[in-house]
C-alpha cells in the first residue's frame, strides 16, 4: 500500500519537500482561458486568435453568432481539456444556418462527447486556418531565486487531425526569425510563471499563423504545466546522446492503427539492427511499448544523423511492427 506524503511525514516527522510546482498554480497555467489571458496582457491581443471567454448557453451562441460572421472557423475549447481532447470547432457557414436555440442544444451534445460536464466559462475564438507550422517551445523553468528559465528546444508538432491531435514531433524548421521571437516569447511568459512560483517542465504550443514565413506570425494556443510527449523523450535523448542536438530526432505517436499484438522483446527482435544500443549513435527507441502489445499503435523514437534518415528509418521501423510474425504463430503478444 502507497503512503501518501502527508502520511509519511506525519509517521516520521521528516521534512517532505516535493519537486513540483505548486498545486493550484499547476491547475491554473494548464487552463486554456487563464493562459490566453497571460498571453493577451503580456504580448498583447496579437499574439493570440481572436478569443472570448463565455459564460453561459445564451452567450455562448451570441458568441458563436458574432464571430461567424468575421471568420471562416471557429473552436470552443474546453478550458481544463489537454491538447485537441477538448477541440469543437465548426464551419461558420453552419453557424449562421442554424438558429441559436437548436445551435446551443447541438454544441451542448457535442461538448458533451468531449468530457464537457456542462460547466462553465468555455474559451471561444478563432481557428487559424492557413497555418504553416504547429511549433512547441520546451522550457525548464528553475525556482525562482535559482536562475533564468531555459528553452531547451523548439520542436515542429504532427497533428493527426483538425482538432489538433498530438501524433509526433521533430526539431523545429522555421526560419532562425521565427525561432528566435518563438523562443524571445516563450521565456516572457515562463519568466512571467517563475515570478508565481512555478517551477520544473512547461511547454508552450502555438501556431504560425499567415501564408508565409516572411508575414506569418506565432499565436499562442495553450501551456503544458507538466511533462509531455516532446519533452519526455527530448530528455531521454539528452541521457542517450549527451545533447540531443547533436542528432536528428523524430517522435512518433500512431495511436489508431491496427497491428498484430506484440511483445516488447518480440518488437524489438523484429527492429533488430534498427533498434538503437547502448552508446550508439542513432536507431529506433521504442518509448512506450503498450499501443504494440495491444496491438492499437507505436510510440517510438528515431534518432538518425539528418533529418531525411531519421524519417526513413522511422517508415522502415513501423513497416517491420507492423509486420506477420515470420513463424505464422499468433501468439507474439502479450500472455
Amino acid at each position: 500500500m502507497a503512503v501518501r506524503g502527508a502520511d509519511r511525514r506525519e509517521r516520521t516527522g521528516a521534512r517532505i519537500k516535493v519537486a513540483a510546482p505548486p498545486p493550484h498554480l499547476t491547475q491554473r497555467v494548464n487552463d486554456k482561458l487563464w493562459f490566453a489571458g497571460c498571453v493577451k496582457d503580456l504580448l498583447g491581443p496579437a499574439a493570440l486568435p481572436p478569443s472570448y471567454c463565455t459564460f453561459g448557453p445564451v452567450g455562448l451562441a451570441g458568441r458563436l453568432g458574432a464571430l461567424a460572421r468575421r471568420f471562416e472557423r471557429i473552436v470552443i475549447k474546453i478550458p481544463d481539456s489537454a491538447g485537441g481532447a477538448g477541440n469543437l470547432i465548426f464551419l461558420s457557414e453552419l453557424i449562421r444556418r442554424l438558429p441559436p436555440a437548436l445551435l446551443s442544444r447541438r454544441v451542448s451534445r457535442l461538448l458533451a462527447r468531449r468530457g464537457w460536464n456542462g460547466g462553465f466559462p468555455l474559451l471561444v475564438g478563432a481557428w487559424d486556418c492557413d497555418v504553416l507550422a504547429s511549433p512547441s517551445v520546451q522550457i525548464w523553468i528553475p525556482a525562482r531565486d535559482d536562475s533564468l528559465p531555459v528553452v531547451e528546444g523548439i520542436f515542429d508538432q504532427a497533428i493527426g487531425d483538425e482538432e489538433g491531435t498530438f501524433v509526433g514531433a521533430m526539431p523545429c524548421e522555421l526560419p532562425e526569425s521565427l525561432r528566435n521571437r518563438l523562443a524571445g516569447e516563450a521565456l516572457q511568459l515562463a519568466h512571467l510563471f517563475q515570478q508565481m512560483g512555478y517551477f520544473g517542465r512547461c511547454s508552450f504550443d502555438a501556431v504560425i499563423a499567415g501564408n508565409d514565413a516572411a508575414t506569418a506570425l506565432p499565436h499562442w494556443i495553450e501551456c503544458n504545466g507538466r511533462w509531455g510527449g516532446t519533452s519526455i523523450p527530448m530528455t531521454l535523448a539528452n541521457r542517450l546522446l549527451g545533447d540531443w542536438k547533436r542528432r536528428a530526432l523524430l517522435i512518433v505517436q500512431r495511436t489508431d492503427s491496427k497491428n498484430r499484438p506484440c511483445s516488447l522483446p518480440a518488437a524489438l527482435a523484429r527492429l533488430g539492427p534498427l533498434a538503437f544500443r547502448d552508446r550508439g549513435e542513432e536507431g529506433i527507441v521504442i518509448l512506450t511499448p503498450a499501443g504494440l502489445e495491444t496491438g492499437t499503435g507505436m510510440h517510438l523514437m528515431s534518432i538518425a544523423g539528418s533529418t531525411d534518415a531519421a524519417r526513413r528509418q522511422a517508415l522502415a521501423a513501423e513497416s517491420l511492427l507492423r509486420a506477420e510474425p515470420t513463424d505464422g504463430r499468433a501468439g507474439s503478444g502479450p500472455r
